[in-house]
């Protein structure tokens, strides 16, 4: 399985900078940037024991407009993840685009 250090290191392959959850209050860079988190561990019982884990990550794109960061982005999650959910949201108070890719890691993409 992929460990939750490759996963980050596969986000990054989009050339973006990104952090795990949050930056640092003050730390954060220029946009665009983004965020990643394990959603749902992904464990899938069955006769009474763990048979196998699928975790869920959530990944959480900022940037002035939509555009080529979100294209990159989601290149790097189609080609590593495959399929993926993709959401956009107009954060008036940041005054910036979130998109959120939330994907599940199946163990048959490559690694990075």
């Amino acid at each position: 399985m992929m460990t939750d250090s490759a996963v980050f290191s596969t986000l990054l392959e989009s050339g973006l900078p990104g952090t795990k959850k949050c930056w640092p209050k003050g730390g954060a860079p220029a946009l665009p940037w983004f965020t990643y988190e394990l959603e749902d561990d992904g464990v899938l019982m069955a006769d009474d024991s763990n048979y196998e884990n699928l975790p869920v990550y959530r990944a959480s794109l900022y940037e002035e407009a939509t555009g080529e960061s979100s294209d990159a982005l989601e290149k790097v999650i189609s080609e590593k993840f495959g399929p993926h959910t993709r959401e956009e949201y107009w954060l008036e108070d940041e005054k910036c685009w979130m998109t959120t890719y939330t994907f599940t890691y199946t163990g048959g993409q490559s690694d990075g």
